[in-house]
């Protein structure tokens, strides 16, 4: 079931990623998509599985879901929320702590679905401000990369 949940999500997300990169350069799309990719791999190996604070089931189908869920919803969730960050830069957002807060929600809640799901098995020394606290880290790393990417860019056309 949880292959199909996952799945699913991640098709959707697919589906409705040309929405979501209209504000996006697709130079900054695949730098912000390949800094997720790196950020939360080496958090998941050296923090979570090397320091035992979580598990990966041995089903088969489980890695796989999370490895949908690695690649694919938690880029496109974070790519969604900088294109709504680009209007808060132009001034059209009216709420950009409130877009991080949803930001947050929306990483810390899909993980929560994985635990429920049975996808990764949090251990007991686990609590829910580690997550928290990653994920805030992450938001803020990842936002931090894509404005260096469009500072960058900026220079470089000469805008």
């Amino acid at each position: 079931m949880e292959i199909t949940v996952i799945t699913g999500i991640s098709m959707l997300l697919l589906v409705t990623l040309p929405v979501i990169m209209q504000r996006v350069h697709p130079f900054e799309g695949f730098l912000v998509w390949g800094w997720i990719l790196f950020l939360h791999s080496n958090y998941m190996w050296l923090l979570g599985l090397n320091g035992e604070l979580f598990a990966l089931p041995k089903l088969m189908l489980a890695v796989v879901a999370h490895a949908l869920a690695v690649q694919i919803i938690f880029p496109v969730i974070v790519l969604l929320c900088i294109r709504y960050g680009t209007d808060a830069a132009s001034g059209r957002a009216k709420h950009p702590l409130l877009l991080a807060a949803v930001t947050l929600a929306l990483l810390a809640g899909f993980e929560q679905l994985e635990v429920l799901l049975g996808v990764i098995d949090l251990k007991a020394k686990w609590h829910f401000g580690y997550s928290l606290g990653y994920w805030c880290v992450f938001a803020l790393s990842t936002y931090g990369v894509w404005r260096g990417a469009r500072r960058l860019a900026r220079k470089e056309v000469g805008l």
